[in-house]
């Protein structure tokens, strides 16, 4: 296995959520995730996102078929 790129711990997750926007807010705010990227599409809608938390990292986006925020 290859090492990792500078800067990105061995192991990162995905979650999925209906409101991606709404959870990153709501991770950074309740368990103090920090943003590192987001990537927003038509509407503001989160493509792809970085938190992170400690040495981890977890990428956030919208679940299938909810890119448009609907």
């Amino acid at each position: 296995m290859k090492a990792p790129p500078a800067g990105w711990p061995r192991i990162s997750s995905s979650i999925f959520y209906d409101d991606a926007a709404g959870a990153i807010t709501w991770l950074c705010d309740a368990f103090g995730f920090e943003l590192r990227l987001k990537v927003e599409g038509d509407g503001g809608a989160i493509v792809h996102s970085e938190l992170e938390y400690g040495g981890g990292l977890v990428m956030v986006g919208a679940a299938a078929g909810r890119v448009d925020g609907r």
